[in-house]
């Protein structure tokens, strides 16, 4: 089995383009649905900083209350977080609507534009062994992975819009506490991409042995294939034959799987660092009496919640890989430009008639 490849430049530059791409392609089909996505994920932005202030904000009058027994703007607070907590709950539930809308028109088009490939490209592509395993690679998953990437790409701008709005509130705390805690989850980042790359390159690999195992598959599925399996009495036979094939394919990929596992723990020790160190900070901040009983709870409450978000954004990257590996390959399989067209003045024939077949001069 070949190596995987490192990420580099190049690796996310070319993420981006397919994901763009992809983002371009849900525009086109259901602009309505990305619309209302981004109305959500905007609601939910808004309704959890008006949460997390108004949690703060009841914190402190709590605090205050048990020393002077006033109760004055405490059910207010309360009111506006649970109001918070309303905002937050249907925002998911019209990001959740746009993004099964998108769902179904990616999927369409995606089917759509795969089989207008195969009736367009030149014959012999068919029968390039390199052509042929990229269309069995990508002919077995484009239905669903081209939606779930249009999926993916919206929750990482989500991500990213959620996060900014996080480190604009960190960074009251010091302007350097956000780039240390990016600095200290990029190491997970690399570990889990690299584990998200190994279905893709196991497939590389197997390419034609997994197309002639869903062959097999759609035999054992269908009522004729199974009258001749069991007439012949080779049912036995092409089950052990399935068998040997996916202990092969999910052996080799639990195998690059465990060497990979084993530089994930030390990374996921490694990222509660950062949020350590904030933390430090805006306690010793509170005891030096520079920031308020409220604004400290305020912004432990966003730190605590930056390294989460950071994380969500470096995970949603990390599972992007599979499905942005066979986007690209789909794309470059949609790209491709058949050599035999038509000539220049050819003639066009009557479909209303059945043209005459003419034999001249035929030894």
């Amino acid at each position: 089995m070949k190596k995987i490849p490192e990420l580099s430049f190049d690796g996310f530059k070319r993420q981006f383009t397919v994901c763009s791409r992809v983002l371009g392609v849900a525009w086109r089909v259901r602009k309505t649905a990305v619309l209302l996505f981004f109305i959500g994920a905007a609601l939910e932005i808004g309704g959890f900083i008006l949460a997390l202030y108004a949690t703060a904000a009841l914190g402190g009058l709590l605090a205050a209350f048990i020393t002077t027994g006033n109760t004055d703007m405490i059910w207010f607070w309360l009111a506006v977080d649970i109001i918070g907590g309303l905002v937050i709950a249907m925002a998911f539930v019209l990001m959740g609507y746009a993004k099964r809308l998108l769902y179904f028109g990616v999927a369409r088009w995606a089917t759509n534009t795969y089989l207008q490939m195969l009736c367009t490209i030149d014959l012999p592509e068919f029968y390039d062994e390199d052509r042929r395993n990229e269309l069995n690679k990508i002919g077995n998953n484009y239905i669903w992975q081209l939606p779930s990437l249009a999926d993916t790409t919206l929750d990482l701008l989500y991500g990213i819009l959620r996060f900014l709005a996080i480190t604009f509130i960190v960074a009251q705390i010091n302007w350097w506490i956000v780039p240390l805690i990016a600095l200290f989850l990029v190491p997970t980042l690399l570990a889990e991409s690299k584990m998200a790359r190994l279905s893709w390159f196991v497939w590389d690999e197997k390419g034609d042995e997994r197309y002639i195992f869903w062959g097999l598959d759609w035999i054992l599925r269908r009522a004729q294939g199974q009258m001749e399996l069991r007439s012949t009495q080779a049912s036995k036979y092409v089950l052990k034959k399935i068998d040997a094939m996916n202990s092969t394919f999910y052996s080799e990929q639990e195998k690059q799987f465990r060497l990979a596992h084993r530089s994930l723990l030390p990374t996921k020790i490694l990222e509660s660092t950062g949020t350590a160190i904030g933390a430090i900070v805006v306690l010793r901040q509170f005891l030096s009496n520079t920031i308020s009983l409220e604004r400290y709870f305020f912004l432990s409450g966003a730190l605590l919640r930056i390294g989460s978000a950071l994380n969500n954004i470096f995970g949603t990257l990390s599972r992007m890989q599979e499905t942005v590996q066979f986007t690209d390959g789909f794309f470059n399989l949609i790209d491709i430009k058949p050599i035999n067209v038509n000539v220049e003045n050819a003639v066009t024939l009557d479909k209303k008639t059945t043209p005459e077949i003419v034999f001249e001069n035929v030894s």
